[in-house]
């Protein structure tokens, strides 16, 4: 199946696709000024609902996508106050996007060089891909695809 989140590439497209979208609405000068953080909280709630099985446009792993599995997984391996299986995707969302904007900073910083953060923006995709379908480590041939795009 093209969109199943049982496979690899595609929960990293996710992960790639919605790091794109929210680094460029922040880069867009058209933005300034707006509600950054009510949508940056809008865009973690879509991508919850995707990893929920709430979205047509991806088929859910049977017994894993869904209310009760995934987030269950989520708040053993990062506790968190939340209690609802939509809020506990969505913090790790938000956790996702503060450590993309960390990297960014730091990517942006004077003097920095590509080699010194690109191997952490690629590990953070690969975390972030681990946790998201319950496995504790991604198979290394497979971790990179996507994970780095030169607009990201």
């Amino acid at each position: 199946m093209q969109n199943s989140l049982a496979f690899q590439p595609v929960v990293f497209e996710v992960l790639r696709d919605v790091a794109d979208e929210l680094l460029s609405h922040y880069d867009d000068p058209k933005n300034k000024g707006t509600d950054l953080a009510g949508w940056t909280l809008e865009l973690a709630g879509k991508v919850a609902d995707i990893f929920l099985g709430n979205n047509t446009n991806y088929a859910p792993e049977p017994g894993w996508n869904e209310p009760g599995k995934i987030d269950e997984w989520i708040v053993s391996q990062l506790p968190m106050g939340v209690t609802s299986p939509k809020e506990r995707v969505q913090m790790l969302i938000l956790q996702f996007f503060s450590d993309l904007f960390d990297l960014a900073n730091f990517a942006n910083t004077p003097g920095v060089l590509d080699e010194q953060w690109k191997s952490s923006w690629t590990q953070c995709f690969i975390d972030y891909c681990g946790l998201l379908m319950g496995v504790p480590e991604i198979e290394d041939e497979i971790a990179p695809f996507g994970a780095l795009k030169q607009n990201s």
